[in-house]
């Protein structure tokens, strides 16, 4: 079967970790709608969703340490947020609003390299930019309270749907790796005999 130049009989299918990955956004945005209704439920379920899309690995030891990394990188941008916040800047001074938020976020990523967290990085500061961005009225500190709950969700729906549904096989991961690892060495073997048979 053809779509105009394209073989779709030749296209690969897609792997399980992407239709689990749908399934848990699925999930997700589900979960949110029918417990905080029509009004509310994209707010939550917006930072959930990239959680659960994060954290969703390969196998599930790495969706729990993404998960932690992600608990620990929300609750510092939710710190650091909710303290940008409280210093007045956002609604009386914009020019040093800006420039605190900069130095901010500077800040931020220098703590987690300091920690040696490098992967809290994107989601301390997705954080820290809702937080400091908010302007529904609800304190900061609620509503960086709110964005850890946000994140555990994802984490939790990110390891169930990880693990209940087809769960990934350590012997079946390590068997691609291997097969991978042989592909591309013999590759470089032909790369290197075509260069000799060149010279």
């Amino acid at each position: 079967m053809r779509f105009g130049r394209i073989d779709l009989s030749t296209m690969p299918y897609p792997g399980m970790r992407t239709v689990k990955t749908a399934i848990a956004v699925v999930f997700v945005m589900s979960f949110y709608r029918m417990t905080m209704g029509a009004e509310f439920w994209m707010n939550g379920a917006i930072l959930a969703s990239i959680v659960a899309i994060i954290c969703l690995q390969e196998s599930v030891d790495k969706t729990l340490k993404e998960g932690a990394a992600r608990i620990l990188g929300t609750f510092l941008g939710g710190v650091a947020g909710a303290a940008m916040v409280a210093t007045g800047l956002r609604d009386h001074h914009f020019v040093l609003f800006i420039i605190a938020a900069g130095i901010c976020i500077v800040a931020v990523i220098y703590i987690c390299n300091l920690m040696d967290k490098n992967s809290s990085v994107p989601i301390s500061c997705v954080v820290f930019m809702m937080v400091v961005l908010n302007t529904s009225g609800v304190s900061p500190v609620f509503h960086a309270f709110v964005n850890v709950i946000d994140t555990m969700v994802g984490i939790g729906v990110a390891y169930g749907v990880n693990k209940l549904v087809y769960a990934p096989n350590p012997r079946r991961v390590l068997y691609k790796q291997r097969a991978a690892s042989a592909q591309a060495g013999q590759m470089l073997e032909n790369s290197e005999d075509e260069q000799q048979k060149e010279s």
